[in-house]
């Protein structure tokens, strides 16, 4: 048996801003009177790993399996035996999957469903007895899951794709992975490289850093887009990788994590952590957003150096309790693009965007 044992979490502090205005949307709702909550404190009190939508019906991840009906949230029902806890989700098409563990934290595996009910083991064997699923990831409507294991006093971290079953790692890396995809091409992204792939066989290096590391990649606007612990924001085209400056504040480059694009412009979550290469041991200067307008440009700083601490200190914190974010993603329901963000020991959040418009930030319940 696998006892889990959790990934270290970057902790994210951001906010998302939109044409509303320069504070952005996490003050659409900072004037009006609190919301009373009805919940649960374990609920409230949460740090969410994942949100995804199957079939218009949404899931989360927070601790266990989550299952929103109506208005709030419900545990999840009929699990597969002996499961308990949740540490990942992912959905292709009409198929949702989840890690599981038991009561005791011991892996159970990777399951599937398509109908709430009826699970299956993915693969038997997986994961092996030393490594511990850290990561599901849904990209190009494949399933590929992410897990760590000891090498040499050392973590490794390991990417699988599911074909059938998980077999054995595409990639090594040393950080957690990211992927892309740009027709025909895989981009995979793990702490200082990038590389590319047509058929998840063949790989080729196609970007490397140095005294910097890559935290995400995604495809915005139809380009691989990645950015980077130590400040810059990287994009492919025509042939070549090309690069903002660093982003910085006060002289001190910013550490970037999620991008997340809407109407146009690409958000970019900041936090302050402790950034170390093989010569570089820098503290990031502040934990905020950054907004950048398309098209980018190899000269882009963020717009407004003063709206970062804004952000932070007053309508952050009077939003969504000023903790950092463990989550962020977009999923459209009914039409309507709404924002799903989990919060570190402070539960999970929603902003819906109607006719232009974000119409505040609202705590999720069970």
């Amino acid at each position: 048996m696998k006892r889990f044992i959790p990934a270290l979490l970057i902790l994210i502090a951001f906010a998302v801003s939109c044409d509303n205005g320069p504070v952005g949307i996490f003050a659409s709702i900072g004037s009006e009177s609190p919301i009373e909550y009805k919940g649960t404190e374990v609920f409230k009190k949460s740090t969410p790993a994942a949100v995804v939508s199957r079939n218009g019906t949404l899931y989360a991840v927070i601790t266990t399996l989550w299952k929103k009906n109506g208005n709030t949230w419900e545990k999840a029902t009929n699990l597969p035996s002996q499961a308990m806890y949740a540490t990942s989700a992912a959905v292709t098409g009409t198929t949702l999957y989840v890690a599981f563990l038991d009561s005791n934290a011991h892996s159970l595996g990777v399951f599937s469903t398509t109908d709430d009910s009826n699970w299956t083991p993915v693969d038997i064997t997986f994961p092996a007895n030393d490594e511990q699923v850290q990561q599901l990831l849904a990209v190009n409507n494949k399933v590929f899951a992410v897990t760590t294991k000891a090498v040499d006093g050392k973590t490794q971290y390991n990417l699988y794709h599911l074909s059938g079953s998980f077999g054995s790692p595409i990639r090594t890396g040393t950080n957690l992975f990211s992927l892309a995809y740009v027709d025909p091409t895989y981009y995979v992204a793990s702490g200082t490289t990038i590389w590319t792939s047509t058929d998840l066989a063949n790989f080729s290096v196609s970007r490397t850093l140095a005294d910097d590391f890559f935290t995400s990649i995604t495809s915005i606007g139809g380009k691989p887009t990645a950015v980077t612990a130590f400040g810059k924001v990287f994009w492919y085209d025509a042939g070549s990788w090309i690069d903002t400056n660093a982003l910085t504040k006060s002289s001190k480059k910013l550490y970037l994590h999620a991008p997340v694009e809407y109407n146009n412009t690409l958000f970019v979550a900041t936090n302050t952590v402790v950034r170390k290469t093989s010569s570089v041991t820098e503290v990031s200067p502040i934990a905020g957003y950054i907004e950048l307008a398309f098209p980018l440009s190899t000269t882009k700083t963020q717009r407004d150096d003063n709206s970062l601490v804004t952000a932070t200190n007053t309508v952050f914190s009077a939003t969504i309790g000023g903790t950092a974010l463990s989550m962020l993603t977009l999923i459209t329901e009914n039409g309507k693009p709404t924002l799903y963000a989990g919060s570190v020991g402070n539960g999970l959040w929603s902003n819906r965007n109607e006719n232009g418009s974000w119409l505040g930030w609202q705590r999720e319940t069970d």
